[in-house]
């Protein structure tokens, strides 16, 4: 395949992604099409479906009457036998597990004449994945894979018990491509914020472009290049497969460009997206109306709380090597280079994203009283100080004065800290303790030193 989108290829049809440029990537993501990267519901639904179809169409071409009997049970086999194929190939990550779990219990209702698509499939899915990585829950893949799921379940459930389905074929598509990329995109919208704190504004439109030609297009067309594979026949599907993925990284590119394509959001506190979840599940799983009002309500507390949240005024990376201090204008860095990943962090997390240099300019047009000493020759100096100063030094320094100061020593115990103006000078509210474990079943990092010098003895 071409260069353009030979990395695009390998990412959807093996879950590789070496070859994919950081361009790319990040076009995908400010216009919300990265999840057509991450191998899940999209994939292994496309794949099996196109699987079904081709084995039932033979079984009923087979002149044999007890085949053409069973033909829809004979291909829903043969679909979860390829999405089991299909998961080990992919590398078995969450959120194909959670897809595998659902089109097996899809099929097996096809195969039973039961109807599967439903919430408990969707909980059996769960199930299963917690009970094997219970750590799952709190990675940004398996929430954002069961929110889509559990909202085109209820959308479109609610859709049909209504009846507001139309007559037309083409029209029952077109239907519901938009449904679907608005619904997705709404439930999977709060818990991207969240994590990588940016919604994408026109990820709908991308969505609507993209994903019909990803159904109809690419994922037929990779079936086809792997099942003619072995009759060295492989370029004719993949010269579609190509001409599809051109396309959704047109699209992806062309949008990207836009100013107003994504939009920053501050991280909000701790119990926001748990109680949001709670909240949203209580809505889908309450059947009566008035019940429902406790998860309404609760989602707009959880919102709210969001909106009011406060990001720390004063940021100290570990060791001292870098100070944000929070503004009207952004966070301002005390250094224009090194710890760019911490700063990167801080100002995504603040929800204003400034480029390093304007941020560096920003702590030096600022009015305040803080000193940050990195370099060997300004710490050798002694340094006076006011009530109302802080100063923040990578090594131990000689200071004269009452002024709250960090150092090397300081650092030594404890990491990130977090600083406030107070009407007395400054004060430290918050420290990482390095000798903490993170988790109560881990040794804290002064026991592991005893340790190791009990085996070196």
């Amino acid at each position: 395949m071409p260069e353009r989108s030979l990395g695009f290829a390998q990412a959807i049809i093996s879950g590789d992604r070496l070859n994919l440029t950081l361009q790319v990537i990040e076009d995908l993501r400010r216009t919300n099409l990265a999840h057509l990267l991450a191998i899940s519901g999209l994939h292994m639904g496309l794949l099996t479906t196109v699987v079904f179809g081709l084995l039932r169409m033979i079984c009923v071409i087979i002149p044999v009457g007890h085949i053409r009997w069973h033909a829809r049970s004979i291909a829903a086999f043969g679909a979860i036998l390829a999405g089991v194929a299909y998961l080990g190939l992919s590398g078995n990550s969450i959120a194909t597990q959670r897809a595998f779990v659902m089109i097996a219990c899809f099929f097996g209702g096809v195969m039973l004449s039961r109807r599967a698509l439903t919430l408990r499939s969707l909980a059996l899915a769960a199930l299963i994945i917690l009970t094997l990585r219970p750590e799952a829950l709190y990675s940004p893949g398996f929430q954002m894979s069961f929110a889509a799921t559990i909202a085109l379940v209820s959308v479109f459930d609610f859709i049909t018990r209504r009846g507001w389905v139309t007559s037309g074929l083409v029209l029952n598509y077109i239907t519901g491509a938009v449904v679907s990329s608005v619904v997705a995109g709404l439930a999977t919208a709060p818990i991207a914020a969240i994590h990588f704190n940016q919604i994408s504004q026109i990820g709908y439109i991308a969505n609507l472009l993209a994903v019909p030609v990803m159904a109809l297009i690419v994922a037929p067309a990779a079936v086809i290049a792997l099942a003619l594979s072995p009759l060295h026949l492989a370029p004719v599907g993949f010269w579609f497969f190509d001409l599809g993925l051109t396309w959704i990284q047109f699209i992806a590119g062309y949008l990207a460009e836009f100013e107003l394509a994504v939009r920053m959001i501050k991280t909000p506190m701790d119990g926001v997206l748990p109680l949001f979840s709670f909240g949203v599940l209580w809505c889908v799983l309450w059947s009566g109306k008035y019940g429902k009002a406790i998860g309404i309500i609760t989602v707009c507390l959880a919102l709210g709380i969001w909106t009011t949240t406060q990001r720390p005024e004063i940021l100290i990376a570990d060791q001292g090597r870098l100070i944000g201090v929070l503004s009207e204008e952004g966070r301002a860095i005390s250094k224009e280079k090194g710890q760019g990943f911490v700063a990167d962090v801080w100002m995504e997390n603040d929800g204003v994203k400034l480029d390093r240099r304007d941020a560096h300019d920003l702590w030096q047009a600022q009015n305040h009283n803080i000193t940050h000493i990195w370099s060997k020759k300004e710490a050798a100096k002694t340094h006076t100080c006011d009530p109302d100063d802080l100063i923040v030094s990578q090594h131990d320094v000689d200071i004269l004065g009452p002024c709250l100061v960090l150092q090397k020593q300081d650092f030594y115990d404890y990491g990130a800290t977090y600083v406030v103006r107070t009407g007395e000078g400054y004060r430290i509210k918050k420290r990482v303790d390095k000798h903490h474990a993170p988790y109560a079943w881990q040794p804290t990092s002064k026991r592991r030193q005893s340790i190791r010098a009990d085996q070196s003895n």
